[in-house]
């Protein structure tokens, strides 16, 4: 038998959803996901930057007690 037409699966019992569309439909979905993926790794890199500056915040806190300390032991 030769199909003129697309083949769609709305022939097919409880499918009613064009091959086009259903790909269509799987792309968007993986485009969410991928941008859903690089916005969790930039949040992820905007955290371990603000981590990073607060162990270099409390670095230098502890350098300056640690200088406080040896002026009064002194």
């Amino acid at each position: 038998m030769l199909l003129t037409t697309p083949f769609s699966y709305t022939n097919l019992p409880g499918v009613i959803i064009h091959p086009g569309v259903e790909q269509s439909s799987t792309a968007e979905e993986i485009n969410r996901n991928i941008t859903n993926i690089r916005d969790v790794a930039n949040e992820t890199q905007n955290s371990f930057e603000r981590v990073q500056q607060a162990v270099e915040k409390q670095k230098r806190l502890v350098e300056q007690l640690n200088e406080e300390l040896a002026r009064i032991q002194f």
